[in-house]
């Protein structure tokens, strides 16, 4: 019996962010988030987010 022998590399991925939060007024409030991705072999990627909330009940989220 002879076996092939094919060496293949691990799965490598980097993700890095962070996020900002401020309120406006006393029931509105703000989230902003960035984070980038390296994935082995391929482009930096860069995602970019936002929240609003109101009262802490009803959120609108939007991102890239």
């Amino acid at each position: 019996m002879k076996f092939i022998k094919v060496a293949d590399s691990l799965p490598f991925t980097i993700r890095v962010g962070g996020s900002y939060e401020r309120r406006i007024g006393k029931i509105v409030k703000m989230i902003m988030g960035v984070d980038g991705i390296k994935v082995k072999n391929d482009d930096m990627r860069y995602n970019l987010g936002g929240e609003c909330w109101i009262a802490d009940m009803v959120g609108i989220r939007a991102g890239y």
